[in-house]
């Protein structure tokens, strides 16, 4: 069943310290969902509050139910953060069901997402203001480095330049901006570094909400959502200069981590498509079910060059996912 979720409110500020309304309404409105994180928040916040933009904007932080500290940080920061700082609750689990709770609490006219274990670089904001100052534009997606712990494995250094997306979310397609297209080289943007227009957003129906964190399929929510984006008319563009450094914890370095998430891929491919009659999924397993035996096979040779052996192995996790979702398991 395909489910969304927004909030009810009309999106003006609710009063209180942590929500004093501009005389202007922003353009921008930054927003970080988050769940029991609130030092890393903090350190978010932090490269949030050194950001420059030749636009009004705001920073608002829906909390999905954290039971740390997070709600008093954010009420602390908000005291001398330079734009107004206001702070939402949502108490459905889920990174979709926060992000509906942001594009419908949001006052910008852009909604600007960034993940709450991200550090954004200088010219962040600058650059996604920029490339929405063309009426056209109505999504956009900057570049998003991994920040590795010190201690993580070689084979997974070895593996990033080679991976767009994975387990570390890395979104990187060079330094030339371009439009992000179906079908070209180009992947739908991740809300760890993604921009909307909010009325887009709003009428798409916003994002998944049994897709992403806190739901038994743990992403896929902004990469459903943005290819929906990418369908209405507009353009949606790759914004290399607006960078964030991912910071991944050595639990997501682990090989056991690594191929877990591609069998969640797979699972969350069959999961975006909806629901599907019985013979749609056998006709499904009928495809896949040949792609499991075939890279399971090959994940018993040997191979010259390690990356090969990892790749067969993270293909056959994916097909299994696909597999294990189509039969329900």
């Amino acid at each position: 069943m395909l489910s969304y979720r927004f909030g009810k409110r009309d999106g003006r500020a609710p009063e209180g310290k942590t929500a004093v309304a501009s005389a202007t309404l922003p353009e921008f409105t930054v927003a970080v969902c988050t769940r029991n994180r609130s030092r890393s928040l903090s350190r978010t916040l932090e490269s949030v509050a050194r950001q420059e933009a030749s636009v009004a904007w705001e920073t608002l932080v829906v909390d999905n139910g954290s039971t740390d500290d997070t709600a008093e940080r954010v009420r602390a920061r908000a005291a001398d953060f330079p734009v107004a700082l206001r702070l939402e609750h949502e108490t459905v689990p889920g990174a979709g069901a926060a992000r509906n709770r942001a594009l419908a609490a949001a006052r910008g006219r852009v909604l600007l997402f960034a993940d709450d274990d991200v550090t954004c670089r200088p010219g962040w904001l600058a650059e996604h203001v920029r490339a929405f100052a063309d009426p056209n534009v109505i999504g956009s997606g900057g570049r998003i480095l991994p920040n590795l712990p010190p201690d993580a494995p070689q084979w997974l250094r070895d593996a990033l330049p080679k991976e767009a997306g994975g387990p570390t979310a890395r979104y990187d397609f060079g330094m030339e901006s371009r439009e992000i297209l179906p079908g070209n080289d180009v992947y739908p943007a991740f809300t760890a570094n993604m921009g909307v227009a909010r009325d887009r957003g709003i009428a798409l129906g916003g994002f998944r909400t049994d897709l992403g964190p806190g739901t038994r399929i743990p992403f896929g929510e902004d990469v459903e959502f943005f290819s929906r984006l990418m369908k209405l008319s507009g353009r949606c563009l790759y914004l290399p200069d607006a960078v964030v450094d991912h910071h991944i914890p050595p639990a997501r370095t682990t090989r056991e981590y690594y191929f877990h998430w591609y069998q969640n891929l797979g699972r969350a491919s069959i999961a975006a498509n909806g629901p599907m009659s019985r013979v749609t999924r056998m006709g499904k397993l009928f495809r896949y079910g040949p792609r499991l035996a075939t890279w399971a096979l090959r994940s018993g040779r040997r191979y010259r060059n390690p990356y090969d052996q990892l790749d067969t192995r993270r293909k056959f996790e994916h097909a299994r996912g696909r597999c294990l979702e189509l039969l329900g398991r």
